[in-house]
């Protein structure tokens, strides 16, 4: 009896030594990890941070973290749509909870302080209803962070904003992350004309870490309307999906885009897509030439010979195009393309469109109704290109098979005018 009573005994300080160990590295990664985010956001351009601590024990790790966005950072953050006059300050206050080898924390936005206290005092409201929650493993490091925002009005001068709930999740754990976004939509409008107005939108990416980038590795996006008044635009049932697939051994990789639409109108260009159905695969690319090319920076003369240089090796590497089948109607005509092309390796620069064509295998098929070649605004080009056979007649319509082989590019038979470099 006596023995057992001294192995439970030493089993309860070895699980009290066990929690307090635990505890006390909690406390300890917690501190590292709030230190190596406060740097990464202060390294971001027009944006500071401030940690203000308030109850910081063995058991909690309270205060406020105070961002201020400079405007250029809000104008580039809101894709163009709000650029303020002058900095933009807000204010969550946070709250967290340890124990050993995990973190739970709750957070919320001050009301009265900053552009929220702006927003609360021009527009008379008490607050926008919202939870932002998080839980970290400390073991896994493995976080599952959740915002969600109800419904709210604001309205003033005859501008009313009404914005519908949203979700947002995002979680992850070293060098992967995934987000899931469900807005119910929202508009703006001045009287009875609405300025814009978004109907419901589902969004998931995930992002796994290469080469020192985040890179996508799956996307999709879902949007049920977007109307934009001002310039015409109405889209409906608009679906978007993007899958990267790599092969670090090879050092390449393969993109699979699809894009669908049931509506897409532009009254400005005049143009109305009634359907759109399309999949394009691009397969063995070299993924370094790739991301230099998507990772780069996007302005200045340095940045475009940079951009060059990597489409250079993108194109010298070889690759392959595929697109299984793309139809589209547009403006009362219909269009359906469908290719399977392979770029061949070869380390030469490509210095013209002969050069290129000369790398080509492969076939591609096009297909446009007569309604839609009646459209085309250079009527005497569409004759020239019937006359060279390029366009040859088939059921209402007209159809294009290009052949490439042996560095020979051929439309319907017919060689195109370029000549080879081989």
């Amino acid at each position: 009896m006596r023995r057992a009573v001294k192995i439970a005994g030493v089993g309860c300080v070895g699980v009290l030594a066990l929690a307090s160990v635990g505890q006390w590295l909690t406390g300890y990664y917690h501190d590292q990890q709030l230190d190596a985010w406060l740097q990464q956001l202060h390294s971001v351009p027009g944006l500071s941070a401030v940690w203000e601590p308030d109850t910081n024990n063995w058991l909690q790790r309270d205060g406020a973290l105070q961002l201020t966005l400079e405007p250029q950072l809000v104008w580039q953050l809101s894709a163009g749509a709000w650029q303020p006059a002058a900095p933009v300050t807000l204010q969550w206050n946070v709250s967290q909870q340890l124990w050993p080898f995990y973190i739970s924390g709750r957070a919320y936005l001050d009301s009265d302080v900053g552009a929220y206290q702006q927003l609360r005092l021009q527009q008379g409201i008490a607050s926008i209803p919202h939870k932002l929650r998080w839980h970290i493993n400390g073991l896994t490091r493995h976080f599952d962070t959740r915002l969600a925002v109800a419904g709210f009005e604001l309205e003033q001068d005859g501008l009313q904003l009404t914005m519908a709930p949203l979700q947002l999740q995002l979680e992850g754990r070293g060098d992967r992350l995934s987000l899931q976004l469900q807005w119910q939509g929202g508009k703006r409008q001045r009287q009875d004309r609405a300025d814009w107005q978004v109907e419901p939108l589902s969004v998931v990416q995930d992002w796994h870490q290469q080469d020192g980038f985040w890179v996508t590795q799956h996307q999709q996006w879902q949007l049920q309307g977007l109307t934009l008044p001002a310039v015409g635009v109405e889209v409906r049932q608009l679906a978007w999906q993007l899958t990267r697939q790599d092969d670090e051994a090879a050092s390449r990789l393969d993109l699979t885009a699809q894009l669908a639409c049931q509506q897409c109108q532009w009254a400005g260009g005049d143009v109305l897509v009634q359907q759109l159905q399309a999949q394009l695969q691009l397969r063995h690319l070299d993924r370094l030439a790739y991301q230099a090319l998507w990772n780069g920076p996007m302005t200045g003369a340095v940045a475009q010979w940079q951009k060059l240089a990597a489409l250079q090796q993108l194109v010298s590497a070889g690759m392959t195009v595929t697109i299984p089948e793309a139809a589209v109607h547009y403006n009362g005509g219909e269009l359906q393309v469908s290719a399977d092309l392979q770029l061949a390796r070869d380390p030469r620069p490509v210095l013209s469109v002969a050069s290129l064509f000369s790398r080509l295998e492969g076939q591609a098929q096009l297909t446009a109704s007569e309604a839609l070649i009646r459209q085309w605004s250079n009527a005497q080009a569409i004759q020239q290109w019937q006359q060279a056979g390029y366009l040859q007649p088939v059921a209402q319509g007209w159809s294009s098979r290009l052949q490439a082989k042996d560095g020979r590019v051929t439309l319907n038979g017919t060689a195109l005018p370029v000549q080879s470099v081989r």
